[in-house]
């Protein structure tokens, strides 16, 4: 046999040769205190074993909230154009609450669809090849660089034959002016001949024969500058003709290039396109459609609708104000915990969106919202609770207009008074009345005992006499301290609740622990425990007989009786009356408040549970 159990079997002993000794010690003094303080007040309170139920609760108070309240925002930030509801609005889903100015965001579109149409028309394009139109046009584009060719050739020939006329026409100018020169010099030899005979011979003739020499050399110098000019006509028409029969050359190999880039061109065109040309069109056609889809999505986020059915609760913006771009959140009762607002906010969206509260006090206050993620904490490291009241609002209100079909700056128009809030609200906030719960908040000891789908009494101040029936389903993971005390958010969902409930209103949960059925019990104050035993006091006529009990569910006012009583018994209840020996007043084992799970002998102060049913 191990140490350990002769230990444990040693301090069992211990305890109960203990207990029997306790047993006595109250016995003696019931007969020694109870027989000689004849000065004390000996009025004696009893009461009776009881069938019944034995409830055990725990109690606190708190408030109305709807889990599924949804933070609506524009997904398109702008000016605010109208506002279709109003505050305390029943709405439906899909409903229009709200546009802003989506001037910006058509223009956005019409710009990207053109883009797709061009896109998408020059992927059909390269797809589809050439047609039978832009076929023939390209036949005859050849053709007709085909006769470009042609006639860039014949201007060639042509060019090369009015070359040869030139040069003829100049070969035989030269050859004329040089047999004009011939002569001349003929002339002109045969006239100095003759001047030289006459001057030998008949010196009457010189002057005569001077005269023709003269127009001799007169002659020969017009021949001469004939030839000059002839020569000089005939190398420009050389040089001209040259240059033209070049320009027709080229002219040639022009036409013959537009021609082979032509065919090349066509055979280019009716190639099937490539894969990567293909991948490239759909590439563009894609990046065009998903620029007309964002336009689209920026369009229609200029609208906003009901994404449930609902009750508006609240409006933060008048029309012809400036709206920001947001996505909507939602508050969740599920097993996580929302983080806080900053005082004087609705508490920032969560990463999971437990429901929680904004801080207690400053200009919002109330429940917070969050989305679907884990545990965030508050501003004090968990859900921190906010004020029980209704969520307050600003000061400041306004007036939107409803159904308006033009944009109204002028806040003063007639419509509906929008309640304005501020901080991170957004900008229309929808509540599901009929999915309404409880939040209150329970003490660290209290939250220790609570469990998922416990049974509960919810009374609240609006309905002090309907009392509505709920069960715990959701406990905070984190708690929130506040002067050194530490406590427990906890949702509770009601069941049948009745008609006419509101968020935030207030009042108080019993949340039921443990429950005895047809069971036996007696007022909590008729037992004492001490040293983990447990005794009450018969009393048979002016018989009082301490008795050992088992006890079972301890109630807020009622202890259940396992063993130890019959029903009918009379017991003693405790007595706060003192006697002259400084005793409670009907004996000492009688003593004591509360059933007690620790503590003195009759003066436990143990903790006990509230609320319930008895």
């Amino acid at each position: 046999m191990s140490l350990s159990i002769l230990r444990r079997r040693k301090s069992l002993a211990v305890n109960s040769c203990l207990a029997v000794v306790l047993i006595a010690a109250v016995g003696f003094a019931y007969e020694t205190v109870g027989t000689s303080s004849s000065s004390a007040a000996t009025t004696v309170r009893t009461g009776t074993v009881q069938k019944g139920t034995v409830v055990s609760t725990v109690s606190a108070s708190g408030s109305l909230i709807s889990p599924s309240d949804l933070a609506l925002g524009f997904v398109t930030g702008g000016t605010l154009r109208q506002v279709y509801v109003k505050v305390g609005q029943q709405v439906k889903t899909g409903q229009v609450l709200a546009k802003v100015d989506d001037t910006t965001q058509q223009e956005a579109l019409t710009t990207a669809k053109n883009s797709l149409a061009s896109a998408e028309a020059s992927r059909t394009v390269l797809l589809q090849g050439q047609t039978s139109q832009q076929k023939a046009a390209a036949a005859v584009q050849l053709q007709q660089a085909s006769a470009q060719i042609t006639q860039a050739e014949n201007n060639v020939t042509f060019t090369q034959k009015s070359n040869a006329n030139d040069a003829a026409n100049s070969a035989a100018a030269a050859q004329t002016a040089q047999a004009a020169v011939t002569a001349a010099k003929s002339a002109l030899a045969a006239a100095n001949a003759t001047l030289a005979t006459d001057q030998v011979s008949n010196k009457n003739a010189v002057t005569a024969d001077q005269t023709k020499v003269d127009q001799a050399n007169q002659t020969l110098t017009q021949a001469s500058d004939q030839l000059t000019q002839a020569q000089q006509q005939q190398a420009s028409t050389a040089l001209k003709d040259e240059q033209a029969l070049a320009q027709a050359q080229q002219q040639v190999t022009s036409a013959q290039l537009s021609y082979q880039s032509q065919v090349a061109q066509q055979a280019v065109a009716a190639t099937p396109p490539t894969a990567s040309q293909v991948t490239q069109a759909n590439s563009q056609v894609a990046s065009a459609q998903v620029q007309v889809d964002s336009a689209q999505r920026a369009l229609d986020g200029t609208v906003l609708k009901s994404p449930s059915a609902g009750t508006v609760m609240s409006i933060s913006t008048l029309v012809g104000g400036t709206v920001s771009s947001s996505s909507s959140s939602s508050s969740s009762s599920s097993a996580a915990t929302g983080s806080t607002g900053s005082t004087g906010s609705t508490g920032s969206t969560g990463s999971t969106g437990g429901t929680s509260t904004g801080t207690t006090g400053g200009t919002t206050g109330g429940t917070s919202t969050g989305t679907t993620g884990g545990t965030s904490t508050g501003t004090t490291g968990g859900a921190s609770t906010g004020s029980t009241g209704s969520t307050s609002t600003s000061s400041s209100t306004g007036t939107a207009t409803v159904g308006a079909a033009d944009y109204v700056p002028d806040s003063s128009i007639a419509g509906h008074t929008a309640t304005v809030t501020s901080g991170d609200t957004g900008f229309l906030v929808l509540t599901n009345i009929t999915g309404l719960q409880v939040q209150a908040s329970f003490s660290e000891d209290d939250t220790a005992n609570l469990k998922l789908g416990q049974g509960a009494t919810v009374s609240l101040n609006a309905l002090p006499n309907s009392p509505i029936n709920a069960s715990v389903s959701w406990i905070a993971s984190t708690g929130t301290s506040a002067s050194g005390v530490v406590s427990y958010t906890v949702d509770l969902t009601l069941k049948n609740p009745p008609a006419g409930l509101k968020p935030s209103q207030s009042g108080s949960v019993s949340v039921i622990l443990k429950e005895a059925d047809n069971a036996l019990y007696v007022p909590s104050t008729a037992v004492t425990t001490a040293g983990g035993v447990s005794t009450v006091t018969v009393v048979n006529g002016s018989t009082r007989t301490p008795k050992v009990v088992t006890v079972g569910v301890v109630g807020d006012t009622t202890t259940e009786i396992k063993s130890g009583l019959s029903l009918g018994d009379t017991v003693a209840l405790s007595t706060t009356t003192t006697g002259s020996t400084g005793f409670p007043a009907g004996g000492f084992p009688a003593g004591g408040r509360g059933a007690a799970t620790t503590g003195g002998l009759g003066a436990g102060l143990g903790t006990t549970t509230t609320g319930g049913k008895g």
